[in-house]
């Protein structure tokens, strides 16, 4: 007697909801935090006492001289009837992906933090966000993206301006579309996009000067 086997059909996969939780952007804002050992170079450039020379590393052999923390903030509107919890960075439900700029194609980042907007910075990403049904509620994703002597060199204090550090944020993020949160178990994709500063139009704000001093 023959057999004859029949493969089980695939279960349907349902698409992802675009829809559900929908993204704008307000404004996106920086805080530069620089190493105190480059901190006493720039004053001593500026002093006219050193000249401009490429930094030798420090002692440790590391060029870092900072980091830029990066702040997008944007309104997310729950458009379904039921209400919403956006879990933390942390979460195992959430995947973070990365959509480039011309390219439409998707890379995988753990890049971005989260919290509600007008929290403490430190607690950026340590708590679930509740978004009521038709409601619409601030939050501030951050990233932050290390700064290496080799984007600034031979820099003076005067020229660590609100212009050239937009320059670098427009430089850290020109190569996005948007960020992607693929939410595992509501099946929904919030997408946060981000501008195309080749066009010359851009929201950041600019309201903070370099830091790194106790």
């Amino acid at each position: 007697m023959s057999m004859v086997w029949v493969a089980a059909p695939m279960p349907h996969q349902p698409s992802w909801n675009s829809k559900a939780i929908t993204a704008t952007l307000v404004t996106i804002q920086q805080e530069p935090e620089l190493e105190g050992w480059y901190l006493d170079e720039l004053e001593a450039r500026s002093s006219g006492t050193r000249p401009c020379k490429p930094i030798p590393p420090p002692i440790d052999g590391s060029t870092r001289i900072g980091s830029m923390r990066i702040s997008l903030i944007y309104d997310l509107q729950n458009t379904s009837n039921a209400d919403y919890v956006l879990a933390t960075p942390q979460s195992a439900d959430i995947v973070q992906m990365e959509e480039l700029r011309g390219k439409h194609a998707l890379a995988m980042t753990q890049a971005l933090a989260w919290g509600p907007k007008q929290t403490l910075i430190d607690w950026v990403g340590s708590a679930r966000i509740l978004i009521p049904a038709h409601e619409t509620v601030r939050v501030v994703f951050e990233i932050e993206h290390e700064i290496f002597d080799a984007h600034f060199p031979c820099f003076v204090q005067s020229e660590w301006t609100p212009a050239a550090q937009r320059k670098f944020v427009e430089q850290v993020l020109s190569h996005l579309e948007k960020f992607m949160l693929f939410d595992k178990v509501h099946h929904y994709r919030i997408e946060l996009p981000v501008p195309d500063f080749t066009i010359g139009s851009s929201p950041l704000q600019i309201d903070t000067q370099p830091t790194g001093r106790p």
